[in-house]
């Protein structure tokens, strides 16, 4: 509202501004002004040519009727004077302004009663019958015309650019916000098959206690295991709760991989791959070694499919309250060669982040140009987690596969 309020205060003001110097030329006269006729009919035709102008880009095809055929009329029935600043600027105007802001079918008959105009004067008026007068004159009107054309042709390119634009970012956003939502769904079904699995265990587990009440070891075994399990299925429960629900697909009933599928993981890769394990390995709970498992598996789909690497490393380093998961390359290590990863949204590493923020954990997506591309994810781990009986020790337990 404010830049059209803008735009008509300014047509007023180049009009005001017109029927000001048009006044002045007459009355004074100035040499601008040719022929002979009445001062008072004159000026008010040059008011008139020049107050329409207020109206060019609302109206411009009557504008452009007005200027070039009011003139003309009243000359043909009193003598009136010929004017520039009254007269020609007004004209000169008037055809741009229909050539810039009228539709085609208007530019060409604002044109067409332009030229008829210019011919008018051409054959009418005799202070105008010379060859300077009439080169000059249709040749400031042709350069007007076409000027108008020309900003009228570049304003339509560049809103058109602008709202390509703005279509493309809405559907870049669109993608990214499907991605994520196809993520969570599937974060959602593989944290309900660990549920349902734990409850299984719960209800299998209180079966053999009720008919072993004789023995009290077994019956405490089983109540201690139905305890742990009903704890950890209540903190899946709650995180799956959060997340956003879909319908299961036909991948429902394939059983969910942990972190001990990782070397099986690793021998399918077609370049060398490292699995590194360092820190106090140990049980995790189901979902997030599922988590870390995940983002392992899409670091290294990216690699296949982005990278152009020679060899890739994967390294889990367990701490006392995180999880550290790492995948290194040495592709490219330019962003765009690691499209799916790219961090305005690529959704790779949209899926990544979704999982690590499912645990209050965090992925980062580390390029260097020449070096390769590293994916780094900490997922935080409970401080109570038990210890198995494998050997724990600081140093790096490691497995290769080469293709």
């Amino acid at each position: 509202m404010q830049a059209v309020a803008l735009r008509r205060v300014t047509d007023a003001a180049v009009a005001l501004a017109l029927a000001g110097l048009a006044t002045v030329e007459l009355l004074l006269p100035l040499t601008s002004v040719l022929g002979t006729g009445s001062v008072a009919v004159s000026l008010a035709v040059a008011l008139v040519v020049c107050g329409a102008l207020a109206f060019r880009r609302t109206h411009p095809l009557p504008v452009v009727l007005v200027v070039v055929l009011v003139w003309p009329v009243v000359y043909s029935l009193t003598p009136i004077y010929v004017m520039f600043w009254g007269q020609f600027v007004p004209l000169v105007v008037a055809l741009y302004s229909v050539a810039r802001h009228g539709s085609p079918r208007q530019a060409v008959i604002g044109v067409l009663v332009g030229a008829a105009g210019l011919l008018f004067l051409d054959l009418r008026v005799p202070e105008l019958d010379s060859a300077d007068e009439r080169v000059f004159h249709w040749m400031v009107c042709t350069v007007a015309v076409a000027l108008g054309v020309f900003v009228r042709s570049y304003e339509r390119r560049a809103v058109a650019q602008a709202r390509r634009a703005v279509q493309a970012e809405t559907t870049s956003r669109e993608q990214v916000l499907r991605a994520v939502a196809d993520e969570r769904a599937r974060i959602a079904r593989e944290l309900h098959d660990i549920v349902a699995h734990s409850v299984s265990v719960i209800v299998v587990q209180a079966g053999a206690a009720q008919k072993a009440v004789d023995d009290p070891v077994f019956v405490d075994r089983a109540l201690e295991s139905i305890r742990t399990t009903g704890t950890a299925a209540l903190q899946e429960m709650r995180t799956l709760v959060a997340l956003i629900k879909a319908e299961d697909d036909e991948s429902g009933l394939a059983p969910q991989p942990a972190l001990a599928d990782l070397p099986s993981l690793v021998s399918q890769m077609s370049v060398p791959t490292t699995l590194v394990v360092r820190g106090d390995e140990r049980p995790l709970e189901a979902g997030v070694a599922l988590s870390a498992y995940r983002i392992v598996q899409e670091a290294l789909t990216n690699v296949r499919r982005h990278a152009s690497a020679t060899k890739v490393e994967v390294v889990l380093t367990y701490g006392e309250s995180v999880l550290e998961v790492e995948v290194a390359d040495d592709g490219l290590g330019a962003a765009d060669s690691h499209g799916a990863l790219d961090s305005s949204g690529g959704n790779g590493l949209i899926g990544m982040r979704q999982r690590a923020q499912v645990y209050g954990g965090s992925v980062a997506a580390i390029s260097v140009p020449g070096e390769g591309f590293r994916i780094r994810a900490t997922l935080p781990l409970p401080s109570s987690a038990p210890s198995s009986s494998a050997p724990s020790s600081s140093e790096a337990h490691s497995s290769v596969t080469s293709p």
